[in-house]
């Protein structure tokens, strides 16, 4: 499927920059192609959100982008990479200054899954609400607990310990125990709101009871979710870090 002449990087094209990939817990960054010089096989990407920094530690680097092919077929190819230097103040085209990152991609591409996704926060431009069903009983953010991050994967959740000075039930999950979670994610940087509803099984993957004076913190695992659903949570979180990239760069891309 992958076109050994084709070139797949090209200036304001949308990629992934995915660490380790090979291992457990791979780490991915999005970001922007800026420039590219097709001679040394180097390109210059506007920094991430989060950024990578010198002190990143990593043992392998991998720049990705999405292809869509005949017929709708969609594949990730990537090339393995390094980091040949960081610039604080890319030039862009309307002179505005960016901080940027030079890359060098290496051998022959390959196609990429990528298995874990980089954890979201949510925020007044991209909300992710939520009710959750456990033992029997109804639970909603903003309310019982709140959502600290979101992935392809699960999620990270925030429990009041007391709610009007009683207890928490949620304080009292334990690793290994199951439930149901509904969410609704909201997409409010156009002119109309966006809104994605998903439903999943879940399992409570650990639990912090003493996370910070007032909450309890649970790291959810998704159980079974539908594909249609994880493509719609993907590109959410997607949308979600080219929003923040394209605010600091003044840059429109190419959507996966």
């Amino acid at each position: 499927m992958i076109d050994e002449n084709e070139n797949y990087f090209k200036s304001g094209v949308g990629v992934e920059i995915v660490f380790n990939l090979d291992f457990e817990v791979p780490m991915t960054r999005s970001s922007i192609i800026l420039e590219t010089n097709s001679t040394n096989k180097s390109l210059i990407i506007a920094q991430s959100t989060p950024k990578i920094l010198p002190s990143t530690e990593f043992q392998q680097m991998h720049i990705t982008t999405l292809v869509q092919k005949e017929l709708a077929v969609k594949f990730r190819v990537g090339y393995q990479c390094k980091i040949l230097r960081f610039i604080s103040d890319y030039k862009l085209s309307n002179q505005n200054a960016i901080a940027a990152i030079e890359l060098q991609y290496e051998k022959e591409p390959v196609e990429i899954n990528i298995r874990s996704a980089y954890r979201l926060p949510p925020s007044p431009k991209f909300e992710v609400l939520g009710k959750m069903i456990y033992d029997g009983e109804s639970f909603f953010t903003g309310k019982d607990f709140n959502i600290y991050n979101v992935s392809i994967s699960g999620l990270g959740i925030l429990i009041p310990k007391r709610i009007k000075k009683e207890r928490n039930i949620l304080m009292d999950i334990e690793p290994g125990e199951v439930a149901k979670v509904g969410l609704v994610l909201k997409d409010n940087t156009g002119d109309k709101e966006e809104i994605i509803t998903i439903s999943t099984n879940i399992r409570i993957m650990r639990t912090k009871g003493n996370h910070t004076k007032e909450y309890g913190f649970a790291g959810i695992m998704f159980v079974g979710m539908k594909k249609l659903y994880e493509e719609k949570l993907g590109r959410f979180i997607h949308e979600a870090q080219m929003f923040e990239i394209r605010k600091f760069s003044g840059m429109s891309s190419s959507k996966d």
